[in-house]
């Protein structure tokens, strides 16, 4: 098989994979660019678990990027969780893109991880100075953005490993339940955002976790 083949068919892998969740055709997916993306089932993304095994024909992707799946385990290491698969963040964003999203969300060359938790666990969220960015898809580890002294590192830092659109100015904690299906890997670069290279969490267009109220992060 050359090349172009085998990645176009990881890429059809993948779409089989989270077709499950969100409801869509893989054919349609890879053809379309820029579509609505439809209402989401939250039972049927976790039953994804279930699923995958069956559809992972291919051998387990090891990331080309050392510091950076060290940074990914890392941050597993302080949850737990069930590795369903992982797949290169090229294929990962290709899917994204076909969702309509124009702006690659994984850092290329690094591994993207499909993880169903184990147990409740708790994220953060940042956002700017107001509520409308509270409740969104994606978070973080709070202790991808505090200092060894457990203050908030500064906005624009926080702002540039995330690839944000705005600087951040308050957080929220969000509780995620047993048995939620997210994805984790690094952030990628996005001109005029940011460099990127957190560890970030998305839990994949769901109706899930718990928000709560934002408080500022600098006094």
């Amino acid at each position: 098989m050359v090349k172009g083949k085998r990645w176009y068919s990881k890429v059809v892998l993948w779409f089989s994979i989270l077709a499950l969740a969100l409801s869509i055709s893989p054919a349609a997916g890879l053809a379309a660019t820029g579509v609505t993306v439809p209402a989401i089932g939250t039972e049927n993304i976790q039953n994804v678990a279930a699923a995958a095994p069956k559809l992972l024909a291919v051998a387990e992707t090891k990331a080309v990027t050392d510091p950076d799946e060290a940074k990914i385990q890392e941050a597993l290491a302080q949850i737990n969780y069930f590795k369903i698969t992982t797949m290169p963040a090229d294929v990962t964003n290709a899917f994204w893109k076909s969702r309509g999203y124009d702006k690659p969300p994984y850092k290329s060359g690094t591994t993207v991880y499909l993880i169903r938790l184990t147990h409740g666990t708790n994220f953060v969220r940042v956002f700017p100075d107001s509520d409308s960015g509270r409740i969104g898809g994606w978070v973080m580890e709070r202790s991808d953005i505090i200092d060894g002294k457990g203050n908030y590192l500064p906005a624009a830092v926080i702002k540039d490993k995330f690839a944000l659109p705005n600087l951040p100015a308050r957080v929220c904690t969000v509780t995620l339940e047993q048995n939620d299906v997210i994805e984790c890997g690094i952030a990628g670069p996005i001109e005029g955002w940011g460099a990127g290279g957190g560890v970030q969490f998305d839990m994949l267009g769901q109706r899930i976790g718990i928000f709560s109220e934002g408080t500022p992060m600098y006094r």
